[in-house]
């Protein structure tokens, strides 16, 4: 079915297409970094290629979805708002793409103890892009209470539990940081980079906190 198509039977069916292939991409990023903690480099290769794929294809829906938005459907929202919540939607796929880009840098084994920690901010940051998605998921059927009642109540809920690990994930990067920045046995350059590829992975967190407060604004008209 086209984009209008979808538009033609739910104003965030196009929206939900879009953000089924950033969960694609964000899914791709754990095992990236595994990749590359273990020196595996030709997996890192093939999973940052991936991840450029499927960022290019959340790229062509996104176009897709801006090219034929209805400027006549009635929509119950405003259609600039949708184009918001579409736009942090892809800040997600390209915080992804830059991790990629990053662990693709410099061939190099970070410590044990800091990398155990590179892999639980991993598992953080998906939980929190896991409470984005499910805000997303429940879209039709906010239109179908008019953003009211007890289906809003639950999203506001999800909204707001997608905050407070947001914060959570916020506290623990900083904790890597310390210990980043409190060690002698990582050359300049690696250091770096590390805090470079810490701050993309947990900038997916952010991004996916400031698409879901664009979300909260439905619920607030």
């Amino acid at each position: 079915m086209s984009i209008l198509g979808l538009f033609r039977k739910s104003p965030f069916r196009p929206i939900q297409e879009h953000m089924k292939k950033i969960h694609e991409c964000v899914h791709l990023v754990k095992p990236l970094v595994e990749a590359f903690i273990r020196g595996n480099y030709e997996e890192v290769s093939k999973l940052a290629s991936e991840i450029y794929q499927k960022e290019h294809e959340a790229d062509e829906i996104k176009n897709s979805i801006r090219d034929s938005l209805p400027t006549s459907l009635f929509l119950p929202v405003d259609r600039r708002d949708l184009l918001d919540v579409l736009a942090s939607q892809d800040a997600i796929a390209d915080v992804a793409e830059d991790v990629a880009v990053l662990v693709s840098l410099r061939k190099f084994t970070p410590p044990e103890d800091l990398s155990d920690m590179i892999l639980e901010l991993c598992d953080r940051v998906v939980a929190v892009f896991e409470k984005a998605f499910e805000v997303v998921d429940h879209l039709d059927e906010l239109v179908e209470t008019s953003f009211s009642g007890k289906e809003a109540e639950k999203v506001i809920n999800t909204i707001n539990e997608l905050g407070y690990l947001e914060w959570k994930t916020d506290k623990f990067q900083m904790k890597i940081a310390t210990n980043l920045y409190s060690r002698d046995d990582l050359k300049p350059a690696e250091l770096l980079l590390l805090d470079k590829i810490i701050q993309k992975i947990a900038d997916i967190s952010n991004a996916s906190e400031r698409m879901g407060n664009r979300l909260r604004l439905f619920l607030s008209h």
